[in-house]
């Protein structure tokens, strides 16, 4: 299930579902003028969310209970007051989770990725993220999964800034070309 979160000013509400090869996709969207436009140019199709770029969002939660892969791409500033900027999980059906942003804020995490499934984690940010309460990046790789790699430019959590465990068989890499920074406990 894909959901994204709306700004609370926006009322209408948005909801659309699409069978792809016996695949449940929906898409449940509460929002205005704004967000119809936005349900317009969603990528629906294997577990794919792209939110263009001309829209910012007030928080995208993802849900894959797969089979196969989810793909969140965000190229708009993502900014959540009330819970985690993104949130991505995939289910023990599903394999590779991969999460591409440019700036995302969350009173709670920044990012918040966890795959149940079989395959990797990536997670790539170019802009500042920032998890007010919580981490600014989290990831969980469960015994089932394989490798795990972040890319952030800076990072600030209210609490860790990376929080990274791959229990997965596979490596874990986490780079970053600014400052990472944990509030209350850890950087990485």
């Amino acid at each position: 299930m894909f959901t994204m979160r709306t700004k609370f000013s926006e009322k209408n509400s948005f909801t659309s579902s699409k069978n792809h090869n016996n695949r449940q996709f929906g898409i449940n969207l509460s929002g205005g003028a704004s967000l119809a436009a936005l349900a317009a140019g969603l990528a629906l199709g294997g577990g794919v969310l792209t939110a263009p770029s001309a829209y910012a969002l007030a928080g995208i939660v993802e849900t894959n209970n797969g089979p196969g892969g989810l793909t969140v791409t965000a190229p708009a500033v993502v900014t959540e007051t009330n819970g985690d900027g993104i949130q991505a999980t995939n289910s023990s059906a599903g394999s590779n989770l991969t999460v591409t942003a440019t700036e995302v804020s969350g009173s709670e995490d920044g990012i918040d990725a966890r795959n149940d499934g079989t395959g990797q984690i990536s997670v790539t940010a170019t802009g500042a993220v920032t998890g007010t309460t919580g981490r600014g990046i989290s990831t969980l790789n469960t015994n089932i999964g394989s490798s795990m790699s972040i890319s952030a430019a800076s990072v600030t959590g209210g609490t860790d800034g990376i929080f990274a465990r791959n229990n997965g068989s596979g490596s874990l890499l986490i780079t970053s070309t600014g400052a990472v920074t944990g509030t209350s406990r850890y950087g990485v």
